[in-house]
């Protein structure tokens, strides 16, 4: 169903996956439900087993290789909580591929100590565009769909901005872009300094400014 969660998503297509015989999972924490891979002892003394539906993945993986035989590689960044059951540890360090899985357990016997940094977060640089564009010879601003804008030769993809319900939007965005990159932008302004202006003129004269 559409309406499923990432991580019920998930544990159905790992079923799946078994039922259909894989003897092998490759999982991605990058692209995974964290809340299906990992509950780390704070939130489990915060929220009581019987009371979350979900169970992790770390508590199942170690008996879905003892019981059935199905392996699992993962590529891990973020959780070390699947180290104490991991049989090999591999590390990429300056794309060399190193086996660290002994240096895992000493990890694992003598964790370190949590670190706690200092509370600040350094503000983004702000990003400049390069300055008026040339425009084409033939320019082109065309919409196409809610999916894609074409801007010359250069096609921008928008599938994944869910925001864009009607082809109107996408038409908008269009305009907007090639209005910034011809007559906004000189080269010193920041992408939030261009969309305030570009919303300014929105907010005075209407879309028809576009």
């Amino acid at each position: 169903t559409e309406n499923a969660s990432g991580s019920t998503s998930q544990a159905a297509a790992i079923m799946e996956a078994v039922e259909l015989g894989s003897p092998l999972l490759l999982i991605d924490e990058d692209t995974s439900a964290t809340n299906l891979l990992i509950r780390d002892s704070r939130m489990r003394a915060l929220v009581m087993a019987d009371k979350e539906p979900i169970t992790p993945l770390v508590d199942r993986i170690g008996a879905l290789s003892a019981d059935l035989s199905v392996s699992t590689v993962m590529v891990m960044g973020g959780s070390g909580d699947y180290l104490d059951i991991a049989d090999h540890v591999l590390m990429l360090e300056h794309y060399r591929c190193l086996d660290v899985t002994d240096r895992a357990r000493d990890v694992v016997a003598h964790p370190p100590r949590e670190r706690n940094d200092a509370d600040t977060f350094p503000a983004p640089m702000p990003r400049i565009l390069a300055g008026n564009a040339r425009r084409a010879d033939r320019p082109k601003t065309k919409a196409i769909g809610t999916e894609r804008i074409q801007l010359d030769k250069q096609t921008i993809d928008l599938v994944d901005v869910e925001q864009i319900v009607d082809s109107g939007q996408t038409e908008a965005i269009a305009w907007a872009v090639r209005g910034i990159v011809e007559k906004i932008a000189d080269g010193s302004l920041s992408i939030s300094e261009l969309l305030d202006r570009v919303n300014a003129r929105i907010d005075t004269d209407g879309l028809a400014a576009l």
